[in-house]
């Protein structure tokens, strides 16, 4: 028997022994849903340590009684891969995209059956995700959102996973119909979640923020943009890492073009995004931002030539 299947069979015995049901330990759902819970009782996922530890307090047990012992840590090498993931950005590239792929192509043939669910729908909103941008299709979502974004919308604090989905809506309506109601909607939940979600897992929030604000400025949206400037400024300060400036810089150019109409204001923020993205060696960045200068300078109807 494998320790999925031993440890589901050892949850469900301690709680019928305790004359618990499911919708009992579960609550709220706001840990853990009944569906989630059933899962893993069949011994069809794995919970995380912070699940497990939610399950064995409420079966009034310790986490090594329920555990049996054994480890609920993640694979090391898994780790590594995961934090390649997040590290790799890929701005769109198509062959960053690719090395996206591999890696996860190599999660899924190595780890991704012994991994808790959470962790498994990670990886396959990021398997979503590369093939999204790189279809440009919003097809490509795995049935992903039909599963899980209701679910996640009617949580008043989101989970790492929530935001992941909702990431993944976010994209799907930028590339797809794009509906600017449920967008702002659905950004708006990610920017309150900034105030509660622990600092290990802002950089996710921080990461769509970002992206989204992107999509608002393509499609013309700028008056939200001096909020999410704000919130990304608050984030980057709990975090104390200033990296993503560079984006920030560009929104604040975008805030100054459209919103402020100064472009002397715009020409200074857009020579700060230029000394930071040499700073960070980021050809590819640079590249992307000289041209969305650019674009904006036609947007107003402002001639390179003439700034």
């Amino acid at each position: 028997m494998d320790f999925k299947t031993e440890l589901g069979q050892r949850i469900q015995t301690l709680r019928e022994s305790k004359g618990l049901s499911r919708q009992a330990i579960c609550d709220l759902e706001d840990v853990l849903t009944t569906r989630q819970l059933q899962r893993i009782e069949k011994g069809q996922s794995l919970p995380t340590i912070a699940t497990a530890k939610y399950i064995a307090d409420k079966l009034d047990v310790s986490l090594d009684v329920l555990a049996n012992n054994n480890s609920l840590e993640l694979p090391s090498e898994y780790i590594n891969l995961k934090y390649q993931l997040r590290t790799l950005y890929h701005y769109g590239d198509q062959d960053r995209l690719h090395l996206h792929e591999e890696i996860i192509e190599e999660i899924y043939e190595n780890y991704f059956e012994s991994l808790p669910e959470e962790e498994q729908l990670s990886v396959q909103v990021a398997q979503a995700t590369v093939d999204m941008i790189g279809a440009k299709d919003p097809s490509f979502d795995q049935g992903l959102l039909d599963e899980y974004l209701e679910q996640a919308m009617k949580k008043k604090e989101l989970s790492l996973n929530d935001v992941e989905i909702i990431q993944l809506r976010l994209l799907s309506l930028a590339l797809g119909e794009f509906n600017q109601e449920e967008f702002i909607d659905l950004l708006g939940k990610v920017m309150l979640a900034a105030g509660y979600f622990p600092l290990s897992e802002l950089e996710k929030v921080q990461n769509t923020i970002i992206s989204a604000a992107g999509v608002l400025a393509h499609y013309g949206i700028y008056e939200m943009l001096p909020d999410i400037v704000k919130a990304l400024n608050d984030i980057m300060t709990k975090r104390h890492d200033f990296q993503d400036n560079i984006f920030v810089y560009a929104l604040n150019w975008k805030v100054a073009l459209f919103i402020e109409d100064d472009l002397e204001k715009a020409k200074n923020d857009y020579q700060k995004v230029c000394l930071m993205a040499d700073l960070l060696s980021e050809d590819l960045v640079m590249r992307n931002m000289k041209e969305e200068w650019l674009e904006d300078l036609g947007k107003k109807g402002i001639n390179f030539t003439d700034v």
